[in-house]
């Protein structure tokens, strides 16, 4: 199998499964902001954003405002030293676990995510869902010390994710493959069966392309 190369790291949130989902499973990790919540949150604090959401997300993460102060101004950083995408990707993992340490940690239950996938992904990623590749520098290898999680179905639309589960499509796979999932509802079986299970799904759901990409942890130990 071609080796995947690292796409960039989200800090991502461990969710409850929504009711419509029919997985196997009673929580979902997902680096879709359509099925789970990305750390930092722009449009609550970096982008001009509605003061309610702003305090909503303050209050989420317990913090004071002096603490909140501090996030939103390591936002700005790290956007100007172009280490972050408008999707709250960080390009180098040291930044997503530097965030995750200092203002993520002990607040949310949330996990520091390296998504990888093969070049061709990559290509399709940049020329078809608009993530910009160029900005700063990503390693050319899953990081050492990662933990595999599984492997999630996405397609980019205007420089995010939809998930293969927003759209339902869990259901079409299971009617004809053997779906493995983990109990956060990532997809078990070996990454080449992920590969088919996404080309069977095209067409179906967004007019995306339906791209498999493996989810490593690589949260630092508490």
């Amino acid at each position: 199998m071609e080796a995947l190369r690292p796409f960039g790291y989200y800090i991502a949130d461990i969710v409850k499964k929504p009711d419509f989902c029919t997985l196997p499973c009673s929580l979902l990790l997902s680096v879709s902001p359509c099925m789970s919540n990305q750390h930092p949150e722009l449009s609550c604090c970096y982008f001009e954003n509605d003061p309610k959401e702003r305090q909503e997300y303050q209050q989420r993460l317990g913090m004071d405002d002096a603490q909140f102060s501090r996030l939103c101004s390591e936002v700005t950083r790290l956007f100007d030293d172009e280490a972050l995408d408008i999707d709250g990707r960080f390009l180098s993992l040291s930044d997503a676990v530097q965030f995750y340490e200092c203002h993520i940690s002990g607040r949310i239950d949330a996990r520091v995510v390296c998504i990888a996938c093969t070049e061709e992904c990559m290509r399709t990623l940049s020329d078809e869902g608009g993530f910009h590749l160029s900005i700063g520098g990503i390693a050319d290898t899953v990081p050492e010390n990662a933990q595999p999680l599984g492997c999630e179905i996405l397609g980019a639309d205007f420089g995010s994710f939809h998930s293969w589960l927003c759209n339902g499509l869990e259901r079409n796979i299971a009617q004809s493959f053997p779906l493995r999932v983990s109990e956060y509802g990532l997809i078990l079986n070996p990454f080449e069966e992920a590969m088919g299970f996404a080309e069977s799904i095209q067409g179906k759901g967004e007019p995306i392309t339906w791209l498999p990409c493996m989810l490593y942890d690589c949260t630092p130990a508490l």
